[in-house]
């Protein structure tokens, strides 16, 4: 458990917990926008979904570097991982329902 808790410890630390919440409102915001207005399927929204949060992070980013700060690449990764978990278990359960 230890270990487990040793690699996300980076999660906690500086303003990544706020990127996560605000990167699943975007994702989860972006889903049901693009379904409702277009034809595509759920995993394809969710895919075109990681990139618009994987755009909106590195922006958040590039303000902080801006503003004096340094780049962290663990802040795009902190944003990032929640729609990617979720956008990779849709694609494996749209494989194994085929």
């Amino acid at each position: 458990m230890t270990k487990l808790s040793n690699l996300f410890e980076w999660l906690k630390s500086s303003n990544r917990p706020k990127l996560v919440k605000a990167s699943c409102f975007i994702f989860v915001f972006w889903i049901i926008a693009v379904l409702l207005l277009t034809a595509i399927s759920t995993l394809q929204a969710a895919f075109t979904g990681v990139v618009c949060v994987f755009i909106v992070m590195c922006t958040a980013e590039y303000i902080q570097k801006s503003s004096g700060s340094v780049w962290d690449w663990l802040d795009v990764l902190a944003g990032i991982i929640v729609p990617v978990l979720f956008t990779v278990v849709l694609w494996i359960w749209s494989l194994l329902s085929c």
